[in-house]
């Protein structure tokens, strides 16, 4: 497993530690999730990058969310950033 950044709308948490991320998954929907604020880059205007770890299974790319369930969801290698 590798460590790379992936490409995210961001927005405020309900804490201070904690943001909210939306990502674009593969199949063109949106889904969202709380992370910890030290793991986001917030770019400015809601744009960012979360670290994930990424892992390939044959032409599938998964990335693994600093969830506390750790989610994986699909991505598209263009969504992706190196560390």
């Amino acid at each position: 497993m590798t460590q790379r950044w992936l490409k995210c709308k961001v927005s405020a948490g309900m804490f201070s530690d904690e943001r909210v991320v939306e990502l674009r998954v593969k199949l063109g929907h949106a889904r969202t999730f709380f992370v910890p604020a030290d793991r986001v880059l917030d770019q400015g205007a809601g744009e960012g990058q979360i670290q994930v770890g990424v892992v390939t299974q044959g032409e599938v790319t998964l990335v693994i969310l600093p969830t506390p369930s750790r989610d994986v969801v699909p991505c598209a290698e263009d969504d992706l950033v190196p560390v």
